[in-house]
């Protein structure tokens, strides 16, 4: 075989070493890409991951219905209510100019403007007390106006209106409604409430709880007495 010279020979051998360096380098660069691969080569994530990932609402527990209050038996009406429904037959009427009304009352229970002004109040004496006021209103003033008034003056001082029916008194339409007064004053009432063409009227008979059944039956009698002047 025919020797190459030296300059050629070493030349040959700068080849091959750098073939070979540069195969090294190839094999490196490409196992570092496969153990470590590009941030940017990360798929981003699906809606339906970034779905699964937002905090659920706490769903709120269904409200618990209410239910109507069981009716307790009544107990005997305390004795003024008592004596007021056996004395019917004696009553005697009581007409206010100022306030334009009439009405009958047991004879034994007293009456008075004074005590406190703007109502007639004709009282017992004892447990029980009818009391009637009146003013002016606007025209056109509904019912249901009124009624919307008178619960919030009874919600705002502590007490609670338990029923709420349509009646009437006389020729005008009423909203009449049972009443409970706070813990601190335990009083019952009973209520009328009338717009006539004049102004509207409340109309309440107080008594002790217990007798309710006693004090509606009391109140319906008083109020089918009642006109308007």
């Amino acid at each position: 075989m025919r020797l190459l010279p030296a300059r050629i020979r070493a030349s040959s051998r700068r080849v091959r070493i750098t073939a070979a360096f540069c195969l090294v380098l190839v094999v490196a660069i490409g196992g570092a890409s496969a153990l470590a691969p590009s941030l940017l080569s990360k798929p981003a994530p699906s809606a339906v991951a970034v779905a699964s990932a937002t905090p659920l609402a706490t769903p709120k527990p269904t409200p618990t219905p209410l239910t109507s209050p069981t009716a307790t038996p009544s107990k005997p009406a305390s004795a003024d209510v008592a004596l007021a429904l056996a004395s019917k037959a004696s009553w005697v009427a009581y007409a206010s100019t100022t306030l334009r009304f009439s009405i009958a009352h047991p004879a034994s229970w007293v009456t008075s403007e004074t005590v406190a002004p703007g109502w007639a109040v004709i009282s017992s004496g004892s447990n029980s007390d009818l009391e009637i006021t009146w003013r002016s209103v606007p025209a056109k003033t509904t019912l249901s106006q009124i009624l919307d008034e008178y619960w919030k003056t009874m919600h705002d001082s502590g007490y609670t209106v338990v029923g709420n029916t349509t009646g009437a008194v006389g020729k005008f339409p009423a909203k009449l409604l049972t009443v409970d007064g706070p813990a601190a004053k335990p009083r019952h009432g009973n209520v009328a409430l009338i717009v006539t063409t004049t102004g509207r009227y409340r109309i309440e008979l107080w008594t002790v709880p217990g007798s309710d059944a006693s004090a509606a039956t009391l109140f319906s009698e008083l109020l089918a007495t009642f006109q308007v002047h």
